[in-house]
């Protein structure tokens, strides 16, 4: 794959994890028709967040979510590395992750934490 492919695919997961990130967590078609009103087909961007495990206040419209966040951690240490290595990505990740702390996220932190290995992280 040419490297104008893999960037252009890096965008576009960005951007549309962007755009979606208002609407996240919101399976439930009638709640979701509820809440976009007209806007059922073009949600993308929607103006009000409305994630039941997120807010305007932490994760405001236009921003990445918590998943974008945690990718963007995986760019820049491929991008300083020029690679993947696992085990600085680890470090890396496990002391300069900031953003929200999911149930794996908290797991994956305590298991660095206690020195387990790479496999068990």
């Amino acid at each position: 794959m040419s490297l104008m492919k893999r960037r252009s695919a890096i965008l576009g997961a960005l951007l549309s994890d962007a755009a979606t990130m208002p609407l996240h967590w919101i399976y439930d078609m009638k709640k979701f028709t509820e809440i976009v009103g007209s806007k059922c087909s073009t949600p993308e961007f929607f103006a009000t967040p409305s994630c039941p495990f997120y807010g305007a206040d932490q994760y405001p419209v236009g921003r990445l979510s918590p998943y974008g966040d945690e990718v963007m951690v995986l760019l820049k240490c491929m991008a300083e590395q020029g690679q993947f290595e696992a085990k600085l990505f680890v470090l890396e990740f496990a002391n300069g992750y900031t953003g929200r702390l999911n149930h794996a996220i908290k797991d994956f932190k305590a298991a660095v934490d206690a020195g387990k290995p790479l496999a068990e992280a």
